[in-house]
């Protein structure tokens, strides 16, 4: 057989592309067609030779092709650059200012404000850029130029962040709800609990590693409690309780040595008494009766730490604030010691001049929660922008980021909340023989106070009859209240409510029901020396009078 010639009419048929790939490859935008439009018009191909129909339909289809990706690609930058516009559009240039976080202020005046929080200190205050929804505002903020609010320090009772306002609508009013997890629980004697991992301890100080606040160190001398993972499992939710309720009240006499132990709780049940010398990630070890121990991670549940006696102002001198109880009395002295006598945990304290760091008495201060890291006491806070930078009671600062902040109070400002307060007196009366207790910031079955489906952080739980009778000596402006009967009563329950200022009933309401928050109310206090809760029998005497009074605070001139 003959080779054909190149010229021939069989050779001429051009090269088709056989897959839809291999066609939009072949007339990928920038790669024009080899054939003209003429040509392919008139079926002639670019070397003056015909071209099959086949091969025309082609090229029209290359053509359609490649102008349908040009014109999706083009459409699809121009939307970009539009949408980048529009987002940039208004914008701070780079250095020329943070705009802040979006914030709720409480504050001693009636309306909430609502704003970005730009910046913050001890000293100066908050300043706010105000939201259009914002109402009014307190005689004793001024606003500056730029609808900018500045609010003094002592005015402000919270600081709530746009992550906390979210876990608030998802059920704590507090803003603050954290749940356990993998981490340890270290709680404090000043009421503080972090969430995280005990790294070591040193000095007399633990390491304890976090995820909002990072390694941050506290005294020794201040943990009260360390609690694992394995604490909050229902296998050993029984044994965790009875370790709880191990403690004699103060009346009775203490036996030698056994309740001012450290105590550990094993996964089997069993119950280590002694004095902590060290932990780690690892583990601890402890001095028993019988030596040294080593007590593996694996194998605790739980930690409960002994008092120590570093005088009059210790921390350790904790009050449960049932009735004015006190679990653990003054000054009693861990058994186990270094040798010269002293308890090796409160040497720190006596480093101090015999006092812990813990609390901050009446100092401003603030408590910062964080979003699963816990609750802290700080003694000063600086927030410019994203950045908060806060200092520890014991010296060391720390930097957090602002998103990792749920809630900021203030304490030892202008709101006094009347739970942190002892009452001057206290008479209940039964109406038959039955006594109850007042309680802070619990119901007084020692619950949370939960009134009509809510739940609250502060306030006092009483019982019918009751009056708590609290000392003012001129020093307050204004009480502020709300109140209702304990979700946890029942049907029958039934009060009166009467507040008296200096002797002079001043508020009273009958016919108290559960179901219903009452108030907020506000009563004038001015150089009042005296006020006096009131919680009275209803229609059906005593029977399920289990009472709140919610969110009740003080306010200093």
């Amino acid at each position: 057989m003959t080779a054909l010639e190149p010229d021939s009419p069989k050779t001429a048929k051009p090269a088709v592309p056989r897959t839809r790939m291999a066609r939009v490859a072949s007339s990928a935008p920038g790669r024009p067609c080899t054939r003209s439009s003429q040509s392919c018009r008139s079926g002639s191909a670019r070397d003056g030779k015909p071209t099959s129909g086949k091969a025309r339909r082609t090229c029209r289809r290359f053509r359609v092709l490649t102008f349908r990706r040009f014109d999706v690609s083009t459409l699809l930058c121009f939307l970009a650059a539009f949408a980048v516009g529009l987002h940039t559009q208004g914008a701070p240039a780079a250095g020329e200012g943070d705009e802040g976080i979006a914030v709720v202020i409480n504050t001693v005046a009636v309306d909430a404000v609502h704003g970005r929080l730009l910046t913050m200190s001890l000293r100066d205050g908050a300043v706010v850029r105000q939201s259009a929804l914002q109402r009014s505002v307190s005689p004793s903020e001024s606003v500056p130029s730029g609808g900018e609010l500045l609010i003094p320090t002592a005015d402000i009772v919270r600081i709530t962040t746009l992550g906390g306002q979210a876990m608030a609508a998802a059920g704590s009013r507090t803003g603050y709800k954290p749940v356990p997890h993998r981490d340890q629980r270290v709680s404090l004697a000043t009421g503080d609990v972090l969430f995280g991992q005990v790294i070591e301890t040193r000095e007399d100080m633990v390491f304890i590693d976090t995820a909002d606040l990072g390694s941050i160190t506290v005294p020794l001398d201040v943990v009260t409690r360390i609690d694992t993972a394995r604490a909050f499992l229902p296998a050993h939710r029984e044994a965790v309780e009875w370790l709880d309720g191990a403690v004699e009240p103060a009346s009775q006499p203490v036996s030698a040595g056994r309740l001012w132990e450290d105590r550990i709780l094993l996964t089997n049940g069993d119950l280590l008494r002694g004095f902590v010398t060290s932990l780690n990630a690892a583990g601890l070890s402890i001095d028993t009766e019988s030596g040294e121990m080593t007590v593996p991670q694996r194998l605790i549940v739980a930690v409960r730490f002994a008092s120590v006696g570093s005088g009059a102002g210790s921390a350790r001198d904790w009050d449960a604030g049932i009735g004015g109880a006190t679990l653990r009395p003054a000054g009693k002295p861990v058994p186990h010691s270094r040798g010269d006598g002293q308890s090796a945990r409160s040497t720190f304290a006596n480093q101090q001049g015999g006092s812990l760091p813990y609390p901050v008495s009446d100092r401003l201060h603030f408590i910062l929660r964080c979003r699963t890291s816990g609750r802290l006491t700080v003694t000063d806070l600086t927030w410019s922008g994203n950045v908060v930078e806060v200092r520890l009671p014991h010296g060391p600062r720390v930097s957090i980021e602002a998103e990792r902040i749920v809630s900021v109070d203030v304490v030892g400002g202008r709101w006094e909340w009347l739970s942190s307060r002892r009452p001057l007196s206290y008479e209940h009366t039964p109406m038959l023989s039955l006594a109850w207790p007042w309680v802070n910031d619990r119901n007084v079955l020692g619950g949370p106070i939960t009134v009509a489906g809510e739940t609250y952080e502060h306030g006092v739980g009483v019982h019918s009859r009751s009056n708590l009778r609290y000392d003012l000596q001129g020093l307050y402006r204004e009480f502020v209240t709300s109140f209702g009967i304990d979700d946890d009563s029942g049907p029958w329950a039934d009060v009166s409510v009467f507040i008296l200022v200096d002797g002079q009933r001043r508020f009273n309401q009958a016919g108290v029901r559960p179901g219903t928050l009452h108030g907020p109310i506000r009563l004038n206090v001015a150089l009042a020396k005296r006020i006096e809760l009131v919680v009275d029998f209803g229609k059906n005497g005593d029977l399920q009078d289990r009472f709140n009074w919610i969110d009740a605070a003080l306010i200093r001139e």
